[in-house]
């Protein structure tokens, strides 16, 4: 029995294109990337991680990605790809907290609710597309870098 469930489900692995990703036509070859985020030293949580290309050739394939408990950031070309275009980008890093509305307020008062201004838990030149600091160079192979970010 147990040897039947396994050779059913190695064809089934086989039968479904064995987990690859099918890429939209045009879209460049996706190198596999993970960018870690650190500040003081430890996993930044929930921060919005972005390339930006440095070579215009590659400015159609947006690609990003949003920080776990570990700080790692897999990056995703179009938020549904894996990888992303070989080239040298410049790296984003944004995390800004907004006070939800509070429950029960009709919709007169939604419009006009003027709530707390948004908390930055990163300083605002990593958000800078053109003044971040950070960068990395996407070659061929799978990539994984760290950078430490600081506060506000």
């Amino acid at each position: 029995m147990r040897f039947n469930t396994i050779v059913s489900a190695l064809c089934l692995f086989v039968l479904t294109g064995c987990g690859g990703q099918k890429l939209p036509e045009g879209i460049p070859k996706l190198t596999p990337a993970v960018l870690t985020i650190t500040q003081d030293g430890a996993p930044l949580e929930g921060a919005v991680v972005s390339l930006i290309p440095m070579d215009p050739g590659n400015s159609r394939w947006n690609a990003g990605g949003v920080t776990g408990k570990d700080g790692k950031a897999k990056i995703r070309t179009h938020a549904q790809y894996d990888g992303v275009a070989a080239g040298k980008y410049r790296v984003t890093v944004v995390k800004t907290f907004v006070e939800p509305l509070p429950p029960g307020l009709t919709e007169a008062q939604r419009r006009s609710y003027k709530g707390p201004p948004p908390v930055e838990y990163v300083n605002k030149k990593y958000a800078d597309r053109l003044k971040t600091p950070l960068e990395v160079e996407v070659g061929d192979s799978p990539l994984s870098e760290s950078f430490e970010v600081e506060k506000p």
